[in-house]
C-alpha cells in the first residue's frame, strides 16, 4: 500500500489529469502550475492544518506532491452534516477542484453530477490502479460501475486484545498461529461473572464491525459473484454462521447485543471485552495490544475505506 500522504498525493494528481510520478502538462496552452481548491468536509478548521501540512502540502519530497506534481492546492473547509444539494451548491460557489468525501456519500454526489468518474483518467494515463490500492477499497467508491474516488485511507479488521490481563492469565500474545478453537477457548478463560451470573467482564466481542470476516475466512459468500444468488445456503455459510451464533449462546463469551446497546457497552459504561474485532483504535484501554485476526479455514482480512479524494466534475467541464 502507499503511504497515507501518497494517497491524497496520487487523487490530487490523478484526479487533475496531472499524471504520476512527476509527469507533467503537454498542452502549451496550459500553466506549468496549475491552482487547486481542496474542499475538506467533515474537517474543523483547527485541524486544516495539520491534514495538509503533515500529510501532502509541506512534503517537498513526494512525487505526488505540489512541487514534483505540478500544482498548488489551497484548502478551505465546507461545514459539517450538509444535506447533498447544499454541498453540491456550496462547492460549485467555491469552484472547488477536490473534494474529499466518504463511502457513505459517493452515490449520492455521484448521482447528482458532482464528481468526475475517474476512469478515463487512469486510463488515458495507463496506470493500473489495482497495483497501488486493494481492489476492494476502490469498489467502495464506484457508483454504476464507475469509479469516483481514491481512497485515502484502509482500515484492516484485526484482533484487539487486552495485554496486561493476557499476562495476569499466564497467556502468551495473540499471535497469527490462532485459530477459531483457540479464540473460543481462551474468551471462555476470560469472561468473568458475579455469582448470580451477571457478567462483569466479556471474553471477547466478535460483532462491533459485523460477522463478515467469519463468511469470508471460512470460504463463504454472501452472493454468488456469477449469478447473483444468494449463498448463505451454503455449507461453508452456514458453518461460519453457526461459529458466531455459538459464541454468543453456546460458549457465552461475546455480548449478544448490537448497535446503540453494544457501543454503550463497550464505550459508555467502560467495560471493554478482553478481546475484540476492530478496526479502530480502543481508547478506553490503553494496554490493549494488536493481532491478526485468527484463522479459519483461509486467512483473510476484511478492509474498508472511510475517506477517499475526489474531483469536481464542474471543475473538469470548465477548465477543459
Amino acid at each position: 500500500m502507499l503511504s497515507r500522504r501518497a494517497l491524497l498525493g496520487s487523487a490530487a494528481v490523478l484526479t487533475t489529469g496531472c499524471g504520476f510520478f512527476e509527469s507533467q502538462f503537454s498542452a502549451p496552452s496550459l500553466p506549468n502550475e496549475r491552482p487547486l481548491t481542496w474542499a475538506v468536509t467533515w474537517v474543523s478548521d483547527e485541524e486544516l492544518p495539520w491534514l495538509a501540512e503533515k500529510i501532502l502540502i509541506q512534503e517537498d519530497d513526494n512525487p505526488l506532491g505540489p512541487k514534483r506534481g505540478g500544482y498548488s492546492l489551497a484548502r478551505r473547509g465546507v461545514e459539517d452534516f450538509l444535506h447533498t444539494k447544499e454541498l453540491v451548491d456550496i462547492l460549485n460557489e467555491m469552484e472547488a477542484d477536490l473534494v474529499n468525501v466518504y463511502t457513505f456519500n459517493v452515490a449520492d454526489l455521484a448521482a447528482n453530477g458532482a464528481l468526475l468518474p475517474l476512469d478515463a483518467v487512469s486510463d488515458a494515463e495507463d496506470y493500473d490502479l489495482d497495483q497501488e490500492f486493494y481492489p476492494s477499497l476502490l469498489d467502495q467508491f464506484r457508483f454504476d460501475g464507475a469509479l469516483y474516488a481514491l481512497p485515502a485511507n484502509a482500515r484492516p479488521l484485526v484482533m484487539q486484545y487486552d495485554a496486561a490481563l493476557f499476562a495476569a492469565e499466564g497467556l502468551p500474545p495473540m499471535d497469527g498461529s490462532w485459530d477459531w478453537e483457540d479464540l473460543a477457548r481462551t474468551a471462555e478463560q476470560l469472561v468473568l461473572r458475579d455469582k448470580d451470573g451477571t457478567v462483569r467482564r466479556w471474553g471477547l466481542v466478535a460483532h462491533n464491525h459485523g460477522i463478515w470476516w467469519a463468511l469470508w475466512q471460512n470460504g463463504a459468500e454472501v452472493e454468488d459473484s456469477a449469478g447473483g444468488m444468494c449463498s448463505l445456503r451454503d455449507s461453508s455459510a452456514i458453518a461460519a454462521l453457526h461459529f458466531v451464533r455459538d459464541l454468543f449462546h453456546t460458549h457465552r463469551v461475546s455480548p449478544a447485543a448490537a448497535g446503540i446497546e453494544l457501543w454503550d457497552n463497550i464505550y459508555i459504561n467502560r467495560r471493554p471485552p478482553v478481546m475484540m474485532h476492530s478496526q479502530h483504535p480502543t481508547q478506553y484501554q490503553p494496554d490493549y495490544r494488536v493481532a491478526v485476526l485468527p484463522q479459519g479455514r483461509e486467512q483473510v482480512a476484511p478492509i474498508s475505506a472511510e475517506m477517499g479524494m475526489a474531483q469536481l466534475w464542474q471543475e473538469r467541464q470548465s477548465r477543459n
